[in-house]
């Protein structure tokens, strides 16, 4: 569940500073947690 959170941090950030790469990342680890959410993978930190 910490995946929506620092995906979404990072996102922001990313966001707020205009870099496209860190705002990719953000999106890339919130998609994750969406996964892990979904499909209910066992590893959740």
């Amino acid at each position: 569940m910490w995946w929506f959170v620092i995906g979404y941090v990072i996102g922001h950030i990313g966001f707020m500073l205009g870099s496209m790469p860190i705002l990719a990342v953000g999106g890339a680890l919130f998609l994750y947690g969406a996964y892990v959410v979904v499909y209910g993978k066992p590893r959740e930190e």
